[in-house]
């Protein structure tokens, strides 16, 4: 590697006006400089034998009109003037008479030959004229300094104005910065983009940022926007790496909604890259979203298609923080990405079904939905959280923490969705999976969220291990729903909250709906001894009533009969109940075991029993409860 320091190395050991000084001081007439200050200055520059000749100049205009005797390189202190960080050290090239002057890297010299930039890398905007003062209009100056061929650019600390127009930037590019202190600020862009993204040569890739991005009273349509290229092949997409801040609101979150984009990066074709994505939108998640601007953070869209895109996204105020489009597959948005004060959190729509994709230990603080999937196979969720705050807007529309629609395969494990603890207008359901196929595990769903699954038109769905905080309905299946796996589960909390654990429609075939009956919950005991002494009916419901039961009828005032009724709205294929009735001595309690409400009697019992015990076994077989055995007991004690 090349030993001689950069443009940048020299000034930062000097200091921008202590460089300007020095070259005042001590490079005006350096023909009279020692041989040890020119290998000095060949171990810095590289001028070699050059270096006799060396001077300097205030500024790029004063380069143009300079002419000496026997001139071969010319420190200039300054673009406009001495220290505004266009200074540049410029070697004549004599035998180039027909370079065009690009206002930057290449000059024309009063001679007929051209002045160049004697530097590699990291041309900065400002030897291009670019003031930075966030009143100029830069955009001449940028469009060249992004023009100038050179693949390493530099865009200084400042605010560099652009006035309604749009910046072309090459693909190939690396642009470093000085960080989020490094700001583009575009003025009168209604719907015109900010950085449009050239299509390039196969395998090229484009770097920017750090960089703040924002516009100043007005809406744009795009902040950046990559090209979609139906003509390149899938093995010859470019890849982009992009990090950038966007305010459509100030760092005390006060929102200006005259002010934003439509889409802050807008993505084509790619293969492979990385977007670190923060900032701040015009959407408020308090207000109707009704009228409002609906910004989005990124989109992912593409006429071939983007594959291995990793997005690190701190979002705030946006309508929409993500949107997939047909075409993206294999993509990753993670690494503590949070999402906040949004309608939709994630979007993932795709005609064409392509699969893969990762959402991983993501947070999502949503209005409408957390996450929305629709046509994604195969695609795996892992440590994700979805929330509602109380203080949002109460629409009239369902919330639903995770949205699967025509998802095969899908994972999901680790995810935690709370709905808050006010009740919403409409329905809120913690996941909702419309004809979609896959794996639910270590789920924790809490608070005011009316259903916890609701399961319509799924063909092939197990649901693991997790909890319930205060839920009223766990799991709805509907519209033929079939083969649905429903493992253990804890509720935790308030338990009398449940109404229901799994409710079915008509459509259901039970006998292929698989569910774990005996659920580890506080609330539901496996075993209860009853005593009754008056009618009545006692509803036995398999995961929320014990189902293994003791009655003992004592008598009454006077003959009466007592229902144990074998619910069939909540049970699936398998369940069994076992119940042991205690004969009472007195002539009058008769006890029956009913099929379901209002059904046909499976067992009756009466004192002709006596003291006996007799034990009665019932199973559910898909359509209704049968009995299997009926049996005395030799017990005395239960």
């Amino acid at each position: 590697m090349d030993d001689r320091m950069t443009r940048r190395k020299v000034l930062t050991a000097f200091g921008v006006v202590g460089s300007a000084f020095a070259s005042h001081a001590m490079l005006k007439g350096i023909s009279s400089a020692s041989a040890g200050s020119q290998s000095v200055m060949n171990h810095m520059y590289g001028l070699g034998s050059s270096f006799h000749s060396l001077c300097s100049v205030d500024s790029l205009a004063e380069l143009r009109t300079f002419n000496p005797p026997h001139p071969s390189s010319v420190l200039v202190t300054g673009y406009y003037s001495p220290g505004d960080g266009g200074e540049g050290l410029y070697v004549l090239d004599a035998a180039d008479t027909t370079s065009s002057d690009n206002g930057g890297t290449v000059i024309a010299a009063v001679s007929g030959g051209r002045w160049k930039l004697a530097q590699a890398e990291d041309i900065s905007a400002r030897q291009f004229g670019a003031r930075g003062d966030g009143s100029a209009d830069d955009f001449a100056h940028l469009q060249a300094w992004l023009n100038c061929g050179y693949k390493s650019l530099y865009l200084p600390a400042g605010k560099f104005v652009v006035d309604g127009n749009t910046l072309h930037v090459p693909m190939g590019l690396v642009i470093r910065t000085d960080g989020y202190a490094s700001e583009l600020n575009f003025r009168n862009m209604t719907g015109i983009d900010g950085m449009n993204v050239l299509e390039g040569n196969a395998h090229e890739a484009l770097s920017i940022g750090p960089l703040t991005i924002r516009t100043i009273g007005t809406i744009g349509r795009y902040a950046i926007v990559t090209p979609n290229g139906t003509g390149i092949f899938a093995n010859k997409r470019p890849r982009y790496d992009f990090d950038v801040f966007f305010l459509g609101a100030d760092s005390g979150k006060t929102i200006f909604p005259g002010e934003g984009w439509d889409v802050v990066v807008q993505m084509g074709d790619a293969r492979g890259g990385t977007v670190a994505l923060t900032g701040f939108g015009t959407f408020n998640p308090n207000e109707d979203p009704a009228g409002q601007h609906q910004m989005t953070g990124i989109r992912l869209s593409g006429a071939v298609g983007n594959i291995q895109v990793d997005m690190t996204l701190r979002l705030n105020n946006l309508y929409r923080g993500v949107e997939l489009g047909s075409g993206t597959e294999g993509f990753h948005i993670g690494s503590g990405s949070e999402i906040v004060g949004c309608w939709y959190g994630i979007e993932a729509t795709n005609s064409s079904s392509e699969p893969g994709g990762f959402i991983t230990a993501c947070h999502v603080n949503a209005v409408g939905m957390a996450y929305k999937l629709v046509k994604r196979p195969e695609m795996i969720i892992s440590g994700v959280s979805a929330y509602r705050s109380d203080a949002f807007f109460n629409h009239s529309g369902e919330w639903r923490g995770i949205h699967l629609e025509d998802c095969q395969r899908v994972q999901i494990s680790g995810a935690n969705i709370v709905h808050g603890s006010l009740p919403h207008l409409s329905t809120s359901v913690g996941v909702y999976a419309l004809r979609s196929s896959g794996t639910v595990t270590n789920y924790d769903i809490q608070k005011a969220a009316d259903i916890g699954f609701v399961i319509d038109a799924c063909p092939d769905l197990t649901i693991a291990s997790g909890a319930f905080l205060e839920i009223p309905k766990l799991f709805e299946l509907r519209n033929g729903s079939t083969d649905i796996t429903i493992g253990a589960y804890t509720l935790r909390g308030n338990h009398t909250a449940v109404t229901a654990c799994i409710a079915m429609d008509a459509s259901i075939n039970r006998t292929r709906i698989f569910a774990v009956q005996d659920v580890p919950n506080p609330a539901v005991k496996r075993y209860q001894a009853v005593s009754v002494s008056a009618a009545g009916t006692y509803t036995v419901k398999p995961r929320m009533t014990p189902t293994e039961l003791q009655f003992a009828p004592t008598a009454g005032t006077a003959a009466y009969v007592y229902d144990i009724m074998l619910d069939k709205d909540h049970s699936v294929a398998g369940d069994t109940a076992t119940i042991k009735v205690i004969g009472s001595s007195s002539a009058n309690p008769t006890v029956r075991i009913l099929n379901g409400t209002g059904g046909a009697v499976l067992s009756s019992f009466d004192s002709s029993a006596g003291g006996k015990r007799i034990v009665c076994a019932y199973l559910f077989d898909g359509t209704g409860w049968l009995e299997r055995s009926v049996v005395d007991s030799a017990e005395t004690s239960y």
